[in-house]
């Protein structure tokens, strides 16, 4: 299987390589990068770690849980900024595109 929309790996190394863990409860049990509105945008701003639970749970949220998503995103915005990445177009665009879950 082929995902739309797949992240970067420069992107993933850049932010997520010292962020191995679950960003909703800490776990680093079968963590993966999760597409937080699907797989509307392959900006790293689109992506959360999640373990294995949180995952599943979160895939269940995609479209229709707008504080859940809006939740994800913040807390990887909060993860980008600190990590030192270098917002491309692809990240400003997916902001201003979902400006409305950014409190």
């Amino acid at each position: 299987m082929h995902l739309k929309n797949r992240f970067k790996d420069i992107d993933k190394q850049r932010v997520w390589l010292d962020t191995q863990y679950c960003v909703l409860c800490g776990s680093n049990e079968g963590c993966s990068l999760h597409h937080i509105k699907s797989t509307e945008s392959d900006s790293i701003l689109n992506s959360s770690m999640l373990c294995l639970t949180h995952h599943k749970h979160a895939d269940g949220h995609n479209q229709s849980d707008t504080e859940f998503i809006s939740s994800l995103l913040q807390i990887t915005m909060k993860i980008v900024l600190r990590s030192g990445y270098t917002l491309t177009q692809k990240d400003i665009d997916f902001y201003n595109n979902n400006k409305k879950y950014y409190n």
